[in-house]
């Protein structure tokens, strides 16, 4: 991992007239690259589960923590030959986004994710939530990696999607028609 990250941190940086950062830029290369992170966004999720439900006693919550750690960040370990190997994956920039701008002094408390989430911490978090709940993994693993691929690929080659959007609106919609009181009868 290091290896790769350096030489890409060379070809960026240390390559004339930007050769390397306009190959990627060119739009078939492109799509391989967000089809391959798309790809390890889900394995990222996958493992941040796992991960969750290691750390669960065995009386604890077997969604609210599991989910909340695959949402964030995720982590993916291998040993290899008595090794183990940790490696940081996940969402958890969009939430650590916020501390950043703090520090910086350009915090602004309407963007934070907790308030207003993206695309991807809303199908992360379905996500997760799939995977916890539905007994075949293998077919929602393929799902939930269709799901991401298609959300980040309508984004470059067409018009943004934003499948959870009719989903919300259902949802509020029911919520504003009971806080309303159109959800009760009344009373003559």
């Amino acid at each position: 991992m290091v290896m790769i990250s350096t030489i890409v941190y060379a070809l960026i940086f240390y390559c004339p007239k930007d050769l390397a950062y306009q190959f990627c830029k060119y739009l078939p290369v492109y799509v391989v690259i967000c089809s391959a992170k798309e790809i390890i966004r889900a394995k990222k999720v996958f493992y941040g589960l796992k991960e969750g439900r290691e750390a669960m006693p065995s009386n604890g919550s077997i969604f609210f923590i599991p989910i909340i750690i695959a949402t964030l960040k995720g982590k993916n370990k291998k040993s290899n030959k008595g090794q183990t190997k940790t490696l940081n994956l996940g969402n958890g920039s969009g939430f650590a986004g916020p501390i950043v701008r703090l520090f910086r002094g350009d915090w602004a408390p309407q963007n934070q994710e907790t308030i207003k989430p993206s695309v991807v911490t809303k199908l992360v978090f379905f996500a997760a939530l799939a995977l916890t709940i539905m007994p075949d993994l293998d077919l929602v693993y393929v799902a939930i990696v269709g799901l991401f691929l298609s959300v980040k690929l309508s984004g470059i080659l067409a018009e943004p999607v934003d499948p959870i959007k009719p989903i919300e609106e259902i949802f509020w919609g029911v919520m504003k028609s009971i806080s309303e009181g159109g959800g009760h009868p009344k009373d003559d």
